[in-house]
This record gives structure tokens, C-alpha cells and sequence, in this order.
């Protein structure tokens, strides 16, 4: 899974000045491998985390993981067409409470 799917929140911007990663693709790629792996997959493994044992965990993990960068891309583009800078975007951008309440989501 690279670093598409792991049990934190990836920075979208990094710190060390690498090219802004595309959120919308993150979400595309993780719909693609919800298909490919639903039923097949026992365990999958990637950088900064854990392995994820059993099939209804993985897809769960790529749900969610899925759903956290297209709402994160989507409310910013929103949020951009309303004038926000990044930072005011920062600062007042929350996640609903079906992101939010997953351990792996926090800030």
C-alpha cells in the first residue's frame, strides 16, 4: 500500500519540501484497491504503521483511509473557492464525526 493507506493522517504538504501530494488521487488509488483486494487480501503491510490482519479490517482501513483524503481535498478546494487562505483553512478545517472519531485521523 506505499504510504496511501497506513494508521495516521499523511501530510498532504510536507515539511520538508517535497511536492504537494494529490489528495483526490489518493482517494482514486484507494477505491481502485478496495476493489482489487476486497475478499483477497489477508494482511497488508505499509511504511509508518502496523500490518493489518484480516480482510474486513483491510477494506475497513481502506475505507477509511480513502474517505479522510477525499473529504480533506474536497473541503479545501471548497474552502479555497471561498477566498480562505491555507492557513485560515488550518485553522478552522474539522473533520465530520465518522473521520473524526478514528484514532489514526488526529492531527
Amino acid at each position: 500500500m506505499a504510504e496511501n493507506a497506513t494508521h495516521t493522517m499523511h501530510n498532504i504538504l510536507t515539511l520538508r519540501g517535497a511536492q504537494v501530494r494529490d489528495a483526490h488521487a489518493w482517494a482514486g488509488y484507494l477505491t481502485e484497491s478496495i476493489g482489487l483486494y476486497e475478499g483477497a487480501a489477508d494482511v497488508a503491510f505499509a511504511s509508518h504503521h502496523w500490518p493489518t490482519w484480516g480482510n474486513d479490517a483491510i477494506v475497513a482501513l481502506l475505507t477509511r483511509q480513502r474517505d479522510l483524503y477525499g473529504y480533506l481535498h474536497d473541503q479545501t478546494v471548497r474552502l479555497i473557492n471561498r477566498g480562505m487562505t491555507g492557513t485560515e483553512i488550518a485553522e478552522t478545517f474539522r473533520l465530520p464525526p465518522r473521520l473524526e472519531g478514528v484514532w489514526a485521523n488526529r492531527g
